[in-house]
């Protein structure tokens, strides 16, 4: 069963954007569809920067975003880097303080996105994993 938590979130500003190293390549971005839902065990997690090109930008035009990078147990991502870059600015400020906040791998997450669009929003639950 999920744990009910408060709901904080972390903020920053273009200028906080700046003193985060370069997200090291490769990239494994995160993408969940409308309704979507993923589970993750994560191991450790960093910030960085990294620029992006939205769709809706016009060609050659770039935006500098905070990224979160999440290394997860292979069991949730056996192919590929063992890694997950998260771009989206509201799943990154909700991810941050549950990461701080429990101690991992004795969690998981569930996450799923609700919407579409800008205005498409995560909805995450905390599952505690049961000892062996």
């Amino acid at each position: 069963m999920a744990e009910e938590v408060e709901r904080t979130y972390f903020f920053w500003t273009a200028a906080d954007i700046d003193k985060f190293p370069e997200l090291p390549k490769p990239e494994e971005v995160w993408e969940l569809g409308p309704g979507e839902t993923r589970k993750i065990g994560v191991i450790r997690y960093g910030l960085y920067k990294d620029l992006i090109h939205p769709d809706f930008y016009p060609p050659g035009v770039f935006k500098k975003v905070l990224t979160l990078r999440i290394w997860v147990d292979r069991k949730y991502k056996p192919t590929g880097a063992p890694y997950w870059d998260i771009h989206q600015s509201h799943l990154v400020s909700s991810l941050v303080p549950l990461l701080d906040k429990f101690k991992f791998p004795d969690y998981e997450l569930e996450i799923t996105w609700v919407g579409t669009g800008p205005s498409a929003r995560p909805e995450i639950k905390v599952i505690p994993l049961k000892k062996a």
